[in-house]
Parts: C-alpha cells; structure tokens; sequence
C-alpha cells in the first residue's frame, strides 16, 4: 500500500510530535520536581529533608493561615471589599505612594488602558493619571429583561466621588464600561424589544454626559455565535445614541472601546467587521479593541494566567495575537490587556486506589492580587520558599512546601515579567497595553514605575522577548518560514552555480584525470551531482509540473526520481572512461 502524502504534511506532523513530546517531558520534569520537593522519591517521610536540595518546610499552620486569611481576591469581588482591602490591621504594613513624583505622560501614539473595578471603592484616588490614556470605571450591569442596572449601588462612586474630575485634570478619557455576562443573558437582551436596548442608552448616556465622561467600554462575555448580528446592530445603535447624544452638549463624538476574548470565541464578535466599521458621517464606529490576555489557566494543571508561550495546543498570548492577525484586525486600534492578579494551585500526593502508587494532584484555589502575593508571601520572613521563572510562559512561579507533603504553587506576573509582555505588545505592532485591574497592586510603585519607563516618551525600545527566550536557531526558523521565496532563489543560484562552476571544471583535462584515476574521486564526484539533483527537481517541479500545467508530481516523488535518476547517474559515470590525453 503507497501512501500518498506530501513531505510537507509528513514535517507537519513530525513538528506536532516533536512538540507533544516536548510538553510530555516538560510535565514529567514538573511531576518529578513537585515529587522531589514533596520528599516523595521513595524515601520515607522522616527522612524527606534529605536530598531534595535542602528544601525547607513550612508548618501545617502556616498554611492554615494561608488559607484562612487569602481569600482576599474574593472578598474584594464579592462581600465587602471596603473593610478588607482598606484595614491595614488585616493587610499589614505597605510599601505606599500617593502619587508618582513623575511629570511624565503616556506617548500620544501609545494606549494604556485600565479598568477601575467598582470594588476597589477609593484607591483611584491614589493612581497617577498622568500614566493613563484611558480609564473605564467597570461597570454598568446590564439587567438583560429590563436594562437597568443590576448594580446601582456599585455606580456611587462614579456618581458622586471626584473619579472622573480627578482622572480628567490629567487629560485621561474616561469610559464608564457596560458589561453583561454568559450566553444567556447575553442572548435574552439582545432579542429583546428595542424599548429594552433604548433604556439601556438613555441611562448609560445620561451617566456619561453627567460627569463630563468620553464614552463607553462593552465588556458582552460569552456571546453566543447566533447572536453576532445582533450585537453589531447593537453596538451601532448605541454608538450612534451617544454621538447624537455629544453633538446636542456641543461635545465631539463618543469614543467607545470593545473588550473581546483571547479564545475561538472571538470568532463569534465579528472582529474584522468591528475593525473596519464606519459610521453614517464617516467616523469609526469602534475607537479601541481590548484583547483580554488572561484567564488561560487550568483548574487541574499549573500555570500562569497569562502564558507568553505554550507548548502543543495551550493557549498563550502568542497564539492569541496570532488569532487576531488572521481576522485581519487593525493593529493601529487594537492593545492586549494584561493581569495584575496572579493564580494558587494546591499540590498533593494522592494513593491511586487501583494501583496504590502515589500521584501528584494539583487543584486550583483560587485568585490572588498582585498586592496579597507580594504581601503575604514574598515579604513574609516566616515563610520558606523558592522562586523560579517559567521562560516559555515568561511567569514567576512561587513554591511553598510543608510538612504534610503538600504544596502551595503561586504563578504571577511581576514588573519583569509585565516587561517583556508589554514589549511582546509593542513589538507585535499593537497600539499599547491594558490592565486589569487597577488597585490589584494597592499603590504599590513598582508597576507604575515599570508603565512610566516603557510607555513614556522616548523612554524604551521594544524587543521581541518570544526572540530572547527561544535563541537564534528559532529566530533562524521563524526567518526561513516567513521569507521562504527570498532562501529558495538563494539556494537555486547557488546550485546553479555550484553546477556550472563544476562545468567549467570538467573542461580541465587535469580534473577529469583526477577524477577518473581513482574509484573513490569518480564516487564522490557522482554523489556530488546526485545531490545537487534534489534541489533541481524540485525547482522544476515547482517550476514546470505545478498547478496550471496539467500535472503535479507529490512532494515525496522528488526523492523517488532523484534516487533513480542518481542511480541512473551512478550506473553510467561508472561505466564512463576518460581517455589519457597527452598535453604538452
């Protein structure tokens, strides 16, 4: 039985295998890495301490406290953030500012956008504006039956604080964003009756023009793919609302920004239509689109919330970027936005039931802002930990172990690795970055630092970090795959050369001599040509015999003619006498 497949498909697959592979012994490496901090290498539990790189333990007790005392994330989206977020009894001692002792401001050409979660009540009093282009105070819930707001108590501090006085003094446009979440409410409102969306308008419009504000975000999670059409006829509407809405107060038109998923969902919110839409007066329809570059993790396996890089089928932000740029979305409109939240996983050692060996099992706990990692963990001097940097997820990775032969895994961003993943953006051509979201790191100044020395003006060059982490042979890689026509006319030169070179040798006397005096010269003159054959097949398979010419020859036949053909060759250069010449 022949089979008929391509050398293209066949390298396809071999790159597939090659990095499952690669992510089978990535695992094996992090299994064998969590059994040997957990002291499970066959040694008993007294003696787990030893050889395992003097790994300390931290008390059971202390992770009691971990976990009674760092539900912190959650209280701040759920409960009462207020009392928790702001009580330095409970928080600890703070490296604070109250403003950035800097004059600097982001670039015009660049975005730095920021939510401004309603939970985080008063800390936007403590943010330097000067380091935003934009900010959206997150959100206006939509109540998919009626339109009002399912929040109304969340929006006090849009309505009666200074946020949006303060965040205007500094030139920063304020959106006010409009969520609403899941298929079902999402597919509920936008079949609803126009007297529905209309409501929707007149409040959000009236919020808006009330304090001065710029426009919108639409932050729609979980749009179903039969609701594409209405959501754009939707997005329309409103923008259009708002514009007539800003001409009557003699204001320019509203700006409106669009949040959309990093995953194949995206494909439901008609992102080139949104890209390219223009309004009735010729104004764009969408000013921004904010790629949401987090929220990647597993529940059952480490990993970072937002992965520069993944191996086999795992999303990253490279992958995603890659996504955006098939849709064909407009770069010049388009930021990734980014987390100052991190992940903890819980790591275990179970007994298989079956087999009655011990497994590593991971689950993850819950979310954690940068603020509490920073806080509870790395300036904690009663806690024992290391600190690795994964550099193909360009994430800092926090292992706790304890004494019970469990683990606490804590993956985070930090300002080096936010670095690379803001040059990521930038060297990608994006117009800048996000954050989600503000108040994580509670004033903590390193990550405005890191804003004001990348996004200022004339501060930074970017660079490619995927570049810096992978080396030069996969630069070399990506180089050869992206200018593919300009290497193949380079290699064809220099066979065609290479060949006429030889020709011009051949016509020497001398070098036919050379050649035919001995069986080793005549061999290695004959697999010289026989492998300078393979290219020129293929260039004039791809020349003569492509589509347009009535055949095509697969890419495996190359090799079958070349071996014949340097056979042939073979056969009669080795029957091939050169004649003594004499010569004076």
């Amino acid at each position: 039985m022949i089979i008929n497949t391509s050398c293209g498909k066949v390298k396809q697959v071999d790159k597939i295998l090659k990095k499952s592979f690669g992510q089978v012994n990535r695992l094996q490496r992090k299994k064998s890495n969590y059994s040997k901090r957990l002291g499970l290498g066959g040694k008993e539990k007294n003696d787990s301490t030893k050889g395992n790189d003097n790994i300390e333990l931290n008390t059971i007790d202390q992770k009691n406290m971990i976990n009674e005392y760092g539900y912190l994330f959650e209280m701040i989206n759920g409960v009462d953030p207020g009392k928790i977020i702001n009580n330095p009894e409970i928080t600890g001692p703070s490296k604070v500012f109250s403003k950035m002792d800097s004059a600097s401001s982001v670039s015009s050409n660049i975005e730095v956008f920021g939510w401004h979660p309603h939970w985080m009540r008063s800390s936007w009093k403590n943010y330097p504006f000067n380091l935003l282009s934009t900010i959206a105070y997150f959100s206006y819930k939509i109540n998919p039956v009626s339109g009002d707001p399912q929040n109304p108590s969340d929006l006090i501090t849009w309505s009666e604080s200074e946020f949006v006085k303060n965040a205007k003094i500094k030139d920063t446009r304020v959106l006010l964003t409009v969520s609403l979440h899941g298929s079902e409410n999402t597919t509920k409102f936008l079949q609803s009756d126009i007297s529905v969306w209309e409501n929707v308008f007149y409040q959000v419009s009236s919020l808006i023009i009330s304090k001065d504000a710029d426009g919108i975000d639409i932050n729609f999670e979980n749009l179903p793919s039969s609701q594409r059409k209405n959501f754009f006829l939707f997005i329309e509407k409103f923008k259009t609302f708002l514009d007539i809405e800003f001409y009557k107060k003699n204001k320019g038109n509203s700006f409106l920004s669009l949040t959309l998923p990093s995953s194949s969902r995206a494909e439901n919110y008609s992102v080139k239509r949104f890209s390219d839409a223009k309004l009735k007066d010729g104004s764009d329809l969408v000013n921004l689109i904010i790629i949401m570059g987090y929220d990647y993790q597993s529940k059952s396996i480490p990993g970072g919330t937002s992965p520069l890089q993944s191996e086999g089928n795992k999303i990253s932000l490279l992958k995603t970027i890659k996504r955006y740029n098939s849709y064909g979305v407009d770069k010049n409109k388009t930021i990734l936005a980014l987390p100052y939240y991190g992940l903890m996983y819980n790591i275990e050692s179970v007994v298989d039931s079956l087999t009655n060996n011990k497994e590593i099992v991971a689950s993850l706990e819950r979310k954690l802002t940068y603020r509490e990692i920073i806080e509870l963990f790395i300036e904690n001097p009663d806690l024992k930990y290391d600190i690795d940097l994964d550099p193909l997820s360009m994430s800092k990775q926090i292992n706790l172990v304890f004494d019970d032969n469990t683990m606490k895994e804590i993956i985070y961003d930090d300002s080096y690795t936010l670095s690379k993943k803001y040059d990521f953006a930038m060297f990608n051509g994006l117009k800048g970055v996000g954050i989600w979201a503000l108040g994580y790191d509670s004033r903590r100044y390193e990550l405005w630092n890191l804003i004001d020395q990348s996004f200022t003006s004339g501060k930074k060059v970017y660079t490619d970090p995927i570049g810096e982490v992978n080396g030069f042979p996969l630069r070399l890689a990506k180089s050869l795959v992206k200018d593919k026509a300009i290497y193949f006319v380079i290699i064809i030169f220099l066979t065609l050369s290479v060949i006429i070179a030889a020709l011009i040798l051949l016509g020497d006397f001398r070098v036919r001599e050379i050649i035919s005096s001995k069986k080793i010269n005549s061999t290695i003159a004959i697999t010289i040509c026989y492998i300078f054959l393979i290219p020129l097949i293929v260039f004039i398979n791809d020349i003569f015999f492509a589509d347009g010419y009535g055949v095509y020859i697969n890419s495996e036949f190359n090799l079958y003619i070349a071996m014949f053909l340097g056979a042939l060759f073979f056969y009669l250069g080795s029957k091939l006498t050169i004649k003594k010449e004499d010569k004076p």
